[in-house]
């Protein structure tokens, strides 16, 4: 184990998930207490500590998808200043959005950042409410995202309504529906970063939309870990991941990657 890394692990007791009873340091961020280990040299990001400057809001916006046939709740983030000026600003969509927020502090991190090493931006945290957006119903949901979501957003608050002005990311789930979109809806979004990419039954589709696709004016970061999802036969985020950026690198893209040590979870994801 290389030094600078964060692992959580349980025991698994007759099926029960537990944390190592000799291990004080415990997170739970999935929901069950669980034990976390660092190796030397790690430490926690200062983005994650509880702010002490201006702070963001953060309110609710009802998205009723005539096209998906079923609504959700957008929880969208307004930087500090917004309320007092008429600038525009740059969206950001994030797929698994509440995901995002309980469980990565995407909020806190925003407010840490924001005027230091961040531009003030507008910050859409969508929920997936069915499965399917990142799967089978993958297509209609970026249907509906292009032609309903990023409209109501530019309608209810003041961006700059460009493709340039306009990103979309997502870990997990959440990375495949970013990246999918992407290509799928080209000239939709200027730039994509997704964490930890696995595509289940469409590992054969992406790769086509990227190849079969006309070039586009895209920033992309990709980042994987080591040991993501490695019990899991069906979700080697490692190797698609790496495929993914060949295509890319393939078809003239220059993809920004990282691959870190850690594992895989919002314990690991918020860290960046």
């Amino acid at each position: 184990m290389e030094p600078g890394a964060r692992f959580e692990y349980y025991y698994s007791v007759f099926g029960e998930i537990r944390p190592d009873p000799l291990n004080p340091r415990e997170s739970s961020v999935w929901g069950p207490k669980i034990s976390v280990m660092t190796t030397r040299g790690w430490q926690e990001p200062a983005h994650l500590r509880e702010p002490k400057g201006p702070r963001g809001r953060i309110e609710t916006l009802t998205w009723e998808s005539e096209l998906l046939g079923y609504g959700r709740e957008v929880q969208v983030y307004l930087p500090p200043g917004y309320d007092e000026d008429e600038a525009r600003y740059a969206l950001l969509v994030v797929h698994t959005g509440d995901q995002a927020l309980t469980h990565g502090l995407m909020d806190r991190t925003l407010d840490n950042l924001i005027g230091k090493t961040v531009a003030p931006l507008v910050v859409a945290f969508v929920p997936q409410v069915r499965f399917g957006e990142g799967n089978s119903e993958i297509a209609e949901y970026s249907r509906a995202l292009a032609e309903e979501l990023v409209p109501l957003l530019e309608a209810s608050y003041r961006t700059f309504g460009r493709p340039e002005a306009r990103g979309v990311m997502g870990a997990g789930d959440g990375a495949v529906i970013s990246i999918y979109a992407v290509f799928e809806r080209p000239g939709l979004f200027g730039k994509v970063a997704v964490q930890s990419l696995f595509m289940l039954d469409l590992k054969d589709d992406v790769p086509v939309l990227i190849e079969n696709g006309a070039p586009q004016d895209l920033d992309l970061y990709i980042e994987w870990s080591r040991l993501d999802f490695k019990d899991e036969p069906r979700r080697d985020a490692r190797a698609e991941s790496r495929e993914i950026v060949r295509v890319l690198e393939k078809k003239g893209y220059g993809p920004l990657t990282r691959e870190v040590a850690d594992g895989t979870g919002w314990g690991g994801w918020r860290l960046r």
